[in-house]
């Protein structure tokens, strides 16, 4: 997914190596534009709250979001579904 604004470019840390002390890690809040899944389908993550390394969000493809929670570590970003958290819309009798 690509979020549309430019980056700097890091070195990530080697194996068994820290990030330098003092680090920034980025603002990653906000939403972010691409493609996913096998048919690589149009999908928005919408990255709600972030405290240092980890964030959470929801993940929007379609009618169906997807709550997840992540975490940052060196150029790593890891991500997982929240429990229960399928959500899609209700509809009315037609």
């Amino acid at each position: 997914m690509t979020r549309g604004l430019p980056c700097r470019k890091q070195r990530p840390p080697r194996k068994g190596e820290s990030p330098t002390p003092g680090t920034k890690i980025s603002d990653l809040k906000g939403t972010w534009t691409g493609t996913y899944g096998p048919f690589s389908q149009p999908a928005k993550l919408v990255i709600k709250n972030q405290q240092e390394k980890k964030f959470d969000g929801v993940l929007e493809q379609g009618s169906i979001r997807v709550a997840f929670s992540g975490s940052v570590r060196g150029a790593a970003v890891k991500m997982k579904q929240s429990a229960g958290s399928m959500e899609a819309p209700v509809r009315g009798p037609r």
